[in-house]
């Protein structure tokens, strides 16, 4: 599980969402994959990062 919170990414992608309830990784995924033109690629911390690219691994 992926708490959004901690990832302020996928906590701008959770607008509409509890930002504090945990969500799964595959779902996570698809959120990252739906609306990347939307982040702010540059502003994503490195554990962002490295969850992104095990998200995408998997």
């Amino acid at each position: 599980m992926v708490v959004s919170l901690d990832l302020l990414g996928l906590a701008s992608l959770c607008w509409n969402r509890n930002p504090a309830q945990p969500i799964d990784r595959e779902t996570a995924w698809l959120l990252y994959r739906a609306n990347w033109r939307f982040m702010y690629q540059d502003e994503l911390t490195a554990e962002e990062i490295d969850l992104i690219e095990s998200l995408e691994a998997d």
